[in-house]
């Protein structure tokens, strides 16, 4: 039962974090029409909140002990729901750019102190998939709401859904686990470890680029395989879904596949997806390439934060992971809107080819170091 109550709460805590990010091209758009701004501009001001999560997440991460975590995670929740209604009630850009900073540092730390739990249950590769899935499924809901809200009122609509849904999670919360507050936490390990860890995080970073650059600009590519708005919402709460069903598969049967061999399907899937989208030509091509990326995306994230809680049990490896992720996103809507303006759209799709061995060389470097995993549930003592 307790762990029922606990992964009850920490989905809520991740689709409070990730509402903010899956509900970024939507918001991009609302920002762009309300405070009259241009790509660039929208795109930075994505970035700022989404690198100071990911930031966030990573300066915190190492500190997330004992009763550090659920604390963390009540308090920074408050910080993200704060900084939502402000957002709603803005209408300059400087003080937007407040805003968007104040929901970084709160869904950063919130994201961190979930994922830091999530790692230090038994199960964490079920979680991690269950957590990633309602996150997921919440968006799909979340864009119904976001889409005629964004249409009435611009920001000002967009800002105040997603107010009212941190409001709503945070009674849920309380059923994070309470861990003792003197509880010491296992050392991150050797060297290896630590150099497993640090390849791990540069992995996500260069898959992370593209990935979110061509997520943050579904819409306009949308437009561009002239698209209209009721279409691209469609589409877009398609990939949703199919996000729903890659966690979900994670959940059931990633490890049973494998993490090597499912992390190298998973990531090459993600890359023909994009390619498919963006160069495929069409609507068609776009929005079934937009689909499929959905799904494997969420197939390997949950693959990604198990082998992180198999670098370190405590769960800080978990927690730096989903900084790193955050951190690349934040990176993605400025410098690939900047390469947009320079190179045109397609070039989304070549950023996301040119990254994939990369990351990959990255993923098996962590992989080495943890050894492979094919039993359907996690050792919790790989030291």
């Amino acid at each position: 039962m307790r762990l029922r109550y606990t992964a009850v709460a920490v989905c809520a805590g991740n689709a409070c974090v990730y509402a903010v990010v899956n509900t970024t091209p939507l918001v991009l758009g609302a920002l762009m029409q309300g405070l009259d701004l241009d790509e660039a501009a929208a795109g930075a001001l994505m970035s700022a909140a989404l690198l100071t999560m990911g930031s966030a997440a990573l300066v915190v991460a190492p500190l997330l002990v004992g009763g550090r975590k659920r604390r963390a995670a009540l308090a920074a929740a408050l910080v993200l729901t704060a900084g939502e209604t402000a957002a709603a009630l803005t209408d300059a850009g400087s003080w937007m750019t407040l805003w968007m900073l104040v929901i970084g540092v709160g869904a950063g730390v919130l994201l961190a102190a979930v994922n830091a739990i999530i790692a230090a249950t038994d199960t964490p590769d079920r979680l991690f998939g269950y957590a990633l899935m309602s996150a997921y499924g919440v968006a799909a809901l979340l864009v119904l709401g976001l889409s005629p809200a964004i249409g009435h009122a611009g920001h000002h609509g967009a800002f105040a859904v997603l107010a009212a849904f941190s409001f709503a999670t945070l009674p849920w919360l309380r059923g994070l686990p309470q861990e003792s507050s003197t509880w010491t936490p296992p050392a991150v390990g050797t060297t290896p470890r630590v150099r497993g860890g640090l390849a791990l995080l540069a992995g996500i970073v260069i898959i992370g680029v593209p990935m979110m650059g061509f997520y943050a600009f579904i819409e306009v590519l949308g437009t561009r395989f002239a698209l209209d708005a009721r279409q691209i919402a469609q589409v877009f709460a398609a990939q949703q879904l199919a996000s729903v069903a890659g966690a979900l598969l994670a959940a059931r049967a990633g490890l049973r596949v494998g993490l090597r061999l499912g992390i190298l399907a998973a990531t090459l899937l993600h890359t023909f997806a994009i390619a498919l989208a963006v160069l495929g030509g069409g609507s068609f091509a776009f929005a079934l390439g937009t689909i499929l990326e959905g799904l494997s995306f969420l197939f390997l994230l949950p693959l990604l934060f198990t082998l992180a809680a198999l670098l370190d049990p405590g769960g800080r490896w978990a927690a730096a992971a989903n900084g790193a992720l955050f951190v690349a996103t934040g990176m993605a809507p400025a410098l690939v809107g900047a390469l947009i303006t320079a190179r045109g759209h397609p070039a989304i799709a070549w950023l996301m080819l040119a990254a994939t061995p990369i990351g990959l060389l990255a993923f098996a470097a962590s992989l080495r170091v943890v050894g492979t995993r094919d039993a359907g549930a996690v050792q919790r003592d790989v030291a």
